[in-house]
């Protein structure tokens, strides 16, 4: 009955009529009503599963499908069960009828409904887990289409992004990660996601491009260059400084030198710190040294001159948008990006005084050890005061304007 193989027309046709003759004696009341055995079954006048796969199986053979009963409805938990809305025994008829050779399976959208169904209960019975392997399992003829496919895994993913909150959250994390990761096959990535999204809602950004690297290296980079770039050179310092710097390092590490442009903000920063340090170094030295490292400095001239120019560029074109981390910059990208080329110019400004045998840096006040002193003016953070409406320090302003040196006010090099 349950194979198309080997089958006899004369069996079928036996079973057919053994079909017809007991629903007539239903009819006549010489047979008792195929009714499921659960209570309560009787009033709603419902088949048990039994009869109705029976008999669905036995006319699809001879293809005499019966009008309006297709396997979606012989499977229907209220054939079995009086609780109606619990679909794991249908979805798991549904999956044992599918590994059969017979001409009935589900469609696709009956498959999808079921899946839904079953997933939905999962997931409040707190085993969303079960829920990825269901949405992931293929239990009709239509499931094997691309599309299909693809529809099926961005559900998956979907509750795993909805559902994991970390391997130390719970006791039963690591273990639903072992399960899902190791003995299902779920990509590592997944929970990189699932992990960046709820740093992103708790807007802990760097939190977000820890994980968000291990998956999209232009969000992680996107999110880096809006939100924690602009801080770390407004903060200045050693540390900070070589955050950057080593940030930039991992990232060309993994992604390859080809990758450096890609970078956007952090790169120019990098080259920016880089540059800046050399300048120190040439500053702090003597005039003679200046004179036999001539060629060095006319080579550091020219590429400070080229990062300005490229710096001005991205100035005028603005930072690409975020849409994965969407919060509002602390420091908005035309401040830092003007900052950015006003420390140039000073850079250059430096390296030709330094060619024409002076500096305009004091060196009593220089620190070139690392970066420990290089960081954004006062003059951008009174400006970003002054935007937000608070009030302004006249300490600072003071400071500025009292400075003993026109363009130590302007410098960078605090």
């Amino acid at each position: 009955l349950w194979s198309t193989a080997d089958s006899s027309n004369n069996n079928d046709s036996l079973m057919t009529s053994v079909i017809s003759e007991y629903e007539d004696d239903v009819i006549n009341g010489a047979a008792p009503s195929p009714f499921a055995s659960y209570e309560g079954a009787k009033n709603n006048t419902e088949h048990c599963l039994v009869f109705k796969l029976l008999k669905l199986l036995t006319l699809s053979k001879e293809h005499q499908f019966p009008l309006y009963e297709t396997l979606a409805d012989a499977i229907s938990p209220i054939g079995f069960t009086s609780f109606r809305h619990d679909f794991s025994g249908t979805f798991h008829l549904a999956a044992a009828i599918s590994m059969l050779d017979t001409s009935l399976s589900l469609s696709l959208e009956e498959e999808m409904v079921l899946i839904d169904s079953y997933s939905s209960q999962l997931i409040n019975a707190g085993m969303w887990e079960w829920a990825v392997f269901i949405n992931l399992c293929c239990i009709g003829k239509c499931s094997n289409g691309e599309n299909f496919r693809e529809i099926k895994k961005v559900k998956a993913m979907s509750i795993v992004l909805r559902h994991w909150k970390g391997d130390l959250i719970d006791s039963q994390s690591a273990n639903r990660r072992e399960f899902l990761e190791n003995q299902l096959g779920v990509p590592h990535f997944w929970f990189e996601m699932a992990t960046a999204h709820k740093c992103a809602h708790m807007a802990d950004s760097y939190g977000y491009v820890k994980h968000a690297i291990r998956y999209s290296t232009k969000d992680a980079i996107n999110t880096y260059n809006a939100t924690i770039l602009p801080l770390m050179l407004f903060q200045g310092g050693a540390n900070e400084c070589q955050k950057v710097l080593g940030f930039v390092d991992a990232i060309q590490t993994e992604q390859g030198s080809d990758f450096a442009e890609d970078l956007g903000d952090c790169y120019i920063a990098n080259e920016y710190l880089r540059l800046s340090r050399d300048v120190l170094e040439i500053s702090y030295l003597s005039e003679v040294q200046w004179i036999q490292q001539k060629d060095h400095i006319e080579d550091l001239l020219l590429q400070a001159e080229d990062l300005e120019n490229r710096v001005m560029v991205m100035e005028k074109l603005g930072r690409p948008v975020n849409d994965s981390f969407k919060l509002e910059q602390p420091i908005p990208s035309f401040v830092s990006l003007t900052e950015l080329v006003s420390c140039l110019s000073l850079l250059v400004t430096q390296l030709k005084s330094i060619l024409a045998g002076y500096s305009i840096f004091e060196k009593g006040r220089m620190n070139v050890t690392a970066y420990s002193n290089i960081k954004m003016k006062y003059a951008s953070q009174l400006a970003l005061h002054s935007s937000s409406g608070n009030d302004l320090s006249i300490n600072h302003i003071h400071e500025l304007l009292n400075s003993s040196n026109l363009m130590q006010a302007e410098h960078c090099i605090q």
